[in-house]
């Protein structure tokens, strides 16, 4: 149960997009007093009230020190290295190494109430199996893209130590779909697409995807550090889903259905001559046995609805990145 006086935050992962991003929507909430912010690289924002703290995340010591000295109620640990990977050892040791020494710090330090992680719906894992809208309480099967995998095995070493936990100590597991929006970011899947001369699709399958909007996380986010009470694992997604086909529609781009093994082929290819674009052969298995979940448990537990749908919210990245590129909105 979280106090409801001003309350000090801190934030992992900080430097990066979505800690960077979350950083100016909590300095903007009167319920927050000072945000402290661990991460490997300086971050960007300045305020009177940030406090950056240089720090590994898998330095469980370093963040014990920074949690029990500044009196932090709620961590938002957000530092995980993110999308395809070729060093799954790397991922693995950031990703789960880091949550581990994350939690073990906080359930140190009672002054910590709780603790709000960023995982995946990657870590359902691309299964012929899967069905349309999956829920929280399916089993994670990740065994193919190693992001996803990795998510998978983070959440499992949470599990292993969440009976060792502070009965007072809440715990939320965020199972969050591919985040897209306007701000600023180099890479990602949406400009990956939009580099591509046409969209692609599996033969035999409509490649369903899930988008959540940038705005729709950071508001979410904001809303559970403001909740009394909130834990537990949630889907975050849009309650629909878009295809490959609309994307490439709204685009003015054709589609050409690829047989499962030449996609394969082409997409081994190109994560080795252009490991940047975070498209391995891996990938394929998640356009043929397409992970789409239901989110009605964390609308009903946190009363919010979604502002964007998941075509909305590719559109609007793909809308900024091409006034980045040309000055125009597409």
């Amino acid at each position: 149960m979280i106090e409801t006086k001003k309350q000090n935050v801190l934030v992992t992962g900080v430097s990066g997009y979505l800690g960077t991003s979350l950083v100016k929507q909590l300095l903007r909430n009167d319920g927050v007093d000072k945000i402290y912010g661990t991460d490997i690289n300086e971050p960007t924002i300045s305020s009177e009230r940030f406090i950056f703290e240089k720090a590994d995340v898998r330095d469980r010591d370093r963040h014990l020190e920074i949690l029990r000295k500044n009196g932090i109620s709620q961590v938002f640990h957000l530092a995980f290295i993110l999308g395809e990977v070729r060093d799954l050892e790397k991922a693995i040791a950031v990703n789960v190494g880091g949550t581990k020494a994350i939690v073990e710090a906080a359930n140190e330090v009672d002054s910590v109430k709780r603790i709000v992680i960023t995982a995946s719906i990657s870590a359902y894992g691309a299964n012929k199996s899967n069905k349309l809208f999956i829920k929280e309480n399916e089993p994670l099967k990740a065994c193919t893209l190693k992001y996803g995998i990795s998510k998978r095995l983070m959440e499992e070493e949470v599990e292993k130590i969440r009976g060792s936990l502070r009965k007072d100590l809440e715990l939320a597991m965020l199972r969050i779909c591919t985040v897209v929006g306007p701000t600023d970011r180099n890479g990602g899947a949406v400009e990956t697409f939009l580099n591509l001369p046409f969209g692609f699709s599996i033969i035999g399958h409509d490649c369903p995807v899930q988008f959540v909007h940038e705005e729709d996380l950071l508001n979410i986010l904001e809303r559970i550090f403001s909740s009394l009470s909130f834990f537990g694992a949630y889907n975050v997604a849009p309650r629909e889903f878009t295809t490959i086909r609309e994307i490439s529609k709204r685009l003015g781009k054709g589609v050409v259905p690829i047989p499962y093994s030449v996609l394969y082929g082409l997409f081994y290819v190109l994560f080795r001559v252009k490991p940047s674009m975070g498209v391995s052969e891996n990938s394929v298995s998640y356009l043929a046995y397409p992970i789409v979940v239901d989110n009605r448990r964390i609308e009903k537990e946190l009363g919010v609805s979604f502002k964007y749908s998941s075509l909305d919210a590719f559109m609007s990245c793909a809308n900024a990145l091409a006034a980045s590129k040309t000055g125009d909105v597409a």
